[in-house]
């Protein structure tokens, strides 16, 4: 065990422009762990588009992984050298789920009265104090790097495959083939079912094709959109501009879902008569449960699913390429940021 008193400092890129996202290096003494808390030395962490709503003088970053480095006295079951990821935190969420916590037990957290307990998420750092509680041990065949795109885009995926009740031959059609919409295609092909991809982007068929649908149809093009097939499932991962909701509930087997994973741009309307009178039925996918982050990060392992992911140095400059890569689209397919010891280890590493 590592005394407590002896774990040496945390730096952590603060952001200080949210137009330019412009950061600045912050270092803090590692404080003495709370009962429940561990210390986790950062290694690699991805990111999404959530992160562009960090606020000023907040650490962005909320698919994180590392190794542990100590922890609480109360803490059980994770313990130092564990390689550990934890993603998206919110008690309001966490609170909801039949879980082995209480909503007492998230109010409590530390999260609350941490030295991060100002700063969102956290992972855009070296170091990070989380609550044991809600990390994730790391299947020992999956890299890093491969690991934190799992941690909340993956497992949201799994989430709504679960959620809309999907089995074995089904089709599900993915719209939007971006940071969620690569992953969702590769784990609705390992779940046994037919994936439809769907994109504004007629460039990324090929990259659609290759992560494993079946079809591809370009939004853009109405008429060939009346050829698409119909569908059990269609989950949303992106903003919809070009059609209404109607036409893609329109797409859906009697009985379907449509599944809304990205937060879309624009209010939803939706003509109900398709919901009553073909049993239809629309559903949002947010955070997922600890146990249901824990189930597909086993998921992709057994699976092989694997993120497309930008590898680059974690530091001032490349956090705010990574963001401005994200806001503008030009991802293929998430940025992954490594912390300079975690680097060689990745290029040395296969799956």
């Amino acid at each position: 065990m590592v005394f407590l008193n002896s774990l040496g400092v945390i730096n952590s890129y603060h952001l200080r422009d949210t137009e330019a996202y412009l950061f600045n290096i912050e270092t803090e003494e590692v404080p003495t762990l709370r009962p429940n808390d561990c210390f986790v030395k950062i290694e690699c962490c991805s990111v999404g588009k959530l992160d562009l709503l960090v606020s000023e003088g907040q650490v962005p970053g909320h698919e994180i992984v590392g190794s542990v480095v100590a922890v609480g006295s109360d803490v059980e079951g994770i313990k130092p050298g564990m390689r550990v990821g934890m993603g998206f935190f919110n008690e309001d969420y966490y609170a909801k789920f039949d879980q082995a916590f209480s909503t007492e037990e998230c109010q409590d957290s530390n999260m609350a009265e941490s030295m991060y307990s100002n700063v969102a998420y956290g992972g855009f750092a070296d170091g990070i104090i989380w609550d044991a509680r809600y990390v994730y041990p790391i299947p020992k065949t999956m890299t890093s790097a491969a690991a934190a795109p799992i941690l909340f885009t993956g497992s949201i995926v799994y989430s709504a495959l679960c959620d809309s009740e999907v089995k074995s031959g089904d089709r599900v059609g993915v719209l939007g083939i971006g940071g969620i919409g690569h992953l969702a295609i590769q784990f609705v092909k390992a779940w046994g079912c037919k994936a439809i991809a769907m994109s504004t982007k007629s460039d990324k068929s090929q990259d659609a094709l290759k992560f494993g649908a079946e079809e591809f149809y370009d939004l853009t093009n109405e008429e060939l959109l009346t050829l698409a097939p119909k569908m059990e499932c269609i989950l949303v991962t992106s903003p919809v501009a070009l059609k209404d909701y109607d036409f893609f509930i329109s797409l859906l087997q009697p009985g379907g879902t449509l599944a809304i994973l990205g937060h879309p741009d624009k209010p939803i309307i939706i003509n109900s008569s398709f919901l009553i009178s073909e049993g239809k039925r629309v559903i949002g996918v947010a955070v997922s449960s600890p146990l249901t982050v824990m189930k597909a990060l086993q998921f992709a392992a057994e699976k092989k699913i694997i993120s497309q992911t930008e590898t680059l140095e974690m530091n001032e400059i490349n956090c705010t390429v990574a963001l401005q890569r994200v806001k503008n689209g030009t991802v293929r397919y998430k940025s992954v940021l490594c912390t300079p010891d975690y680097l060689p280890v990745l290029i040395n590493q296969s799956w």
